[in-house]
């Protein structure tokens, strides 16, 4: 079936975190919130199907593990990227932030160091910092409008007591969709330096234009032994609010200290709805479907910032997105004109912005943009910023 997608849903009364904020936390019921990374569509008929078909038995006791989320997941993956790993591989947690933490502490020792690249996903640095390890930075560098990993930063920056490597694969917040050139290099980087890996793909289906998906565990005899990598429905189909996600390790013994890490917390443990929902996202031709719609839809959606902003907003440093339906916006040519980025785009623009400090100190002159939303809400948010710009 056609999804309509440009229609506007009202999310205000369901306790969503990206209209709480708005309404408790900034007391701004007007602002447009393009901040937290979820999105503004109705999800898939066949997932909105398998979620009450299930609520048609009115109990909701203890439930076993659903075996065909798994092989759902694996078909998904083989069909789609020819990405290959056995069901018995992946272990479904109820969410990949519970995986990064468990996968940190298996990984590593207290005081140890993990390598982040910059800029980053802040909860890599908060659940670095949580676990008692020593976050080491290493800033990508631009070459020819392109993020790329700085190797010999790294190599100026590794040590003995790094342990981990924290790969956000594609990449958040700058739209990377890495080549199979760079996840070599950074294999053979880790490999030399035997660092253990853990690698974030939960943007991993949304590669724009004739970009690639490159999963990081398959890139070496290596990375095969040495890698967790995490993913999830909660990007790809709209369902972070369920809480599962699933970590492929291909290695038994790293398998197995993973999940009697994560049993100690319970994140083993994941919602029968969940399930139903990974299942169905996974494993129906509806849901297949409507993420292709949806995947043409918002690369409609970055494809036409990058033309606004090439053409209205020059002083707008951009890059156009390989992957994510995120905008990474560099403001730096208006630096001397106000102190703080996202208040100044949320008083004069009255866009809720999610502020680039938070991916690094040395990004407070970026903002992130959600372009997870109907065309025409993109649409009135580049015009409030050209607006409140053209006032400067």
């Amino acid at each position: 079936m056609k999804y309509n997608f440009d229609k506007k849903v009202c999310r205000e009364s369901t306790h969503c975190t990206k209209w709480h904020v708005l309404h408790n936390d900034l007391d701004n019921k007007h602002a447009i919130p393009m901040w937290i990374a979820d999105m503004d569509f109705p999800i898939a008929n066949s997932i909105q199907k398998a979620l009450t078909d299930r609520m048609k038995c009115p109990i909701y006791g203890y439930t076993v593990e659903n075996i065909n989320c798994k092989i759902n997941l694996q078909s998904w993956n083989k069909k789609r990227y020819n990405y290959e790993f056995n069901t018995d591989d992946v272990t479904l947690i109820s969410g990949v932030l519970p995986g990064l933490s468990a996968a940190i502490r298996i990984f590593s020792n207290e005081n140890d160091k993990v390598m982040i690249l910059l800029p980053s996903y802040q909860p890599f640095v908060k659940k670095t910092l949580a676990n008692n390890r020593e976050p080491i930075f290493s800033d990508m560098k631009i070459v020819d409008g392109t993020y790329l990993i700085d190797f010999d930063d790294l190599e100026n920056k590794v040590s003995a007591q790094c342990k981990i490597f924290i790969l956000c694969n594609p990449h958040n917040p700058t739209g990377r969709a890495f080549t199979i050139e760079e996840l070599t290099q950074l294999a053979l980087f880790c490999e030399k330096h035997q660092l253990k890996i853990i690698s974030d793909e939960i943007h991993s289906d949304f590669i724009m234009d004739n970009n690639n998906y490159n999963n990081f565990i398959n890139i070496n005899e290596y990375t095969k032994n040495n890698t967790i990598s995490l993913v999830s429905t909660s990007k790809s189909f709209n369902l972070a609010g369920l809480k599962i996600a699933a970590a492929i390790i291909k290695n038994k013994q790293i398998q197995s200290k993973f999940i009697d890490e994560s049993d100690k917390v319970g994140s083993t443990n994941v919602n029968l709805f969940a399930q139903c929902a990974f299942e169905s996202a996974y494993g129906d031709e509806d849901s297949e479907d409507w993420f292709n719609q949806l995947l043409s839809y918002v690369n409609e959606n970055q494809n036409y910032c990058y033309e606004f902003i090439k053409n209205n907003l020059p002083n707008i440093t951009h890059h156009k997105a390989e992957a994510t339906y995120l905008l990474w916006l560099d403001f730096e040519k208006y630096s001397d004109k106000f102190v703080d980025l996202q208040e100044f785009i949320l008083n004069e623009a009255n866009v809720y912005v999610t502020p680039g400090i938070s991916f690094g100190d040395q990004y407070k002159n970026f903002i992130r943009l959600n372009l997870g939303c109907p065309k025409t809400t993109v649409i009135e948010v580049l015009n409030n910023i050209k607006d409140a710009l053209d006032k400067l």
